[in-house]
């Protein structure tokens, strides 16, 4: 999840496209990366991301670290391929 909290940094300095970039966030909280989670805090607190879509991205981050690391990529995977992690988490 590292790589995809990169991603996100990456996208916000390059382009200054923040949707992308808290979409990257979102999925890297999503799967327990805790720098991600306290950047989309940050947004949170100046507008820019809706309570709904916090709360959405915390509970998963809870679900993943409950997880161990096999069971959390293969879960994550799953949402994948059914479609359900887009229409779940919205990233």
């Amino acid at each position: 999840m590292l790589s995809r909290h990169n991603l996100g940094s990456k996208k916000k300095k390059e382009t200054g496209d923040n949707i992308a970039a808290m979409g990257h966030w979102r999925l890297s909280a999503s799967g327990g990366n805790r720098r991600s989670i306290e950047i989309l805090i940050l947004i949170f607190e100046h507008g820019l991301l809706h309570h709904s879509d916090l709360a959405k991205t915390l509970r998963a981050m809870y679900r993943a670290r409950e997880m161990g690391s096999a069971d959390r990529d293969q879960f994550i995977e799953y949402l994948k391929k059914t479609g359900k992690y887009d229409e779940e988490y919205n990233v």
